[in-house]
């Protein structure tokens, strides 16, 4: 507890920006994971008495509804909050995805270079010739929207990223003295690609890992804006702007607090991954 007392600290003095990135970020995770005991309310429990209730309105015998309510009559507040886990899972797994597959494709392209090298990397250009948001659309029609198909529409797009900054790392490690020696001593490939390279590039993959995960949010929250991702009464955040945009006149916290939301997550991932790079490579300052 003292080293991690010590390290957060230092982290502090240091990126105080990024350090309340941190605590924004642990506040989120610990909201999604005890969502049922911090909601007092069912975000699906519909009361058509209190239908567009405003922020700190209450009234008699009734729940104050601290962020008001929708066309159904449904808290905001406990909408938001369970929203949060799935903003937590969508952004978990589609930069999972995008490691466990981007990894692996990156370190063989780069420690293999030639033709494996030439046809990989075309292969993920072609990825990135299209902006992340239009690829994961043109999936999620192929599959089908629906959330589940919006996050693996998600995690798709996010294996480029990883490949090409794994491939530009070993580029630069593959001939260095420690790998010569792995070769030396008689070590296989895989051991040397998947042990003493890896070992060695887990600093910036940490903080793609973190700045994607701000991403993959936002992407996700634009599909189910669209209608391709969450389908109501899903409390996911994009899905809540869409149901609100119709009363953004008529009710103009349907769609602020949602954005709220978003933004100060995906700005709290962006900061803290900022910071994140600087602490582990102390050259980029």
């Amino acid at each position: 507890m003292k080293k991690l007392y010590s390290l957060l600290k230092n982290f502090h003095q240091k990126y105080p920006a990024g350090f309340w990135g941190l605590v924004i970020l642990t506040l989120l995770i610990f909201t999604g994971l005890f969502a049922e005991f911090i909601s007092l309310v069912d975000p699906l429990a519909q009361d058509y008495t209190l239908k567009f209730t405003p922020p700190l309105w209450s009234q008699a015998g009734k729940w104050p509804h601290i962020l008001g309510t929708d066309v159904l009559g449904r808290d905001v507040l406990s909408r938001l909050i369970y929203g949060a886990r799935l903003s937590l899972f969508i952004g978990l797994f589609a930069v999972a995805v995008g490691a466990i597959f981007g990894i692996p494709i990156g370190l063989i392209s780069g420690y293999y270079g030639g033709k494996i090298d030439s046809v990989v990397m075309r292969l993920i250009d072609l990825m990135l010739a299209f902006p992340s948001l239009l690829l994961a659309i043109c999936i999620v029609a192929i599959l089908g929207p629906s959330l589940v198909n919006a996050v693996i529409a998600i995690g798709l797009v996010s294996i480029p990223p990883f490949a090409r900054l794994v491939r530009a790392r070993v580029l630069g490690e593959r001939e260095k003295d420690y790998v010569l020696a792995d070769r030396a001593m008689g070590k296989s490939t895989f051991s040397i690609i998947f042990g003493s390279i890896l070992q060695n590039i887990w600093g910036p993959l940490l903080v793609l890992i973190t700045l994607g995960m701000g991403g993959a949010i936002l992407d996700a929250a634009g599909l189910s804006f669209l209608g391709l991702g969450a389908q109501p009464p899903t409390p996911e955040w994009g899905a809540l702007i869409a149901e609100g945009k119709n009363y953004v006149f008529q009710a103009y916290w349907l769609i602020f607090f949602p954005g709220l939301a978003i933004f100060v997550t995906v700005m709290a991932f962006n900061i803290f991954g900022d910071a994140l790079r600087d602490y582990a490579d102390p050259k980029t300052k």
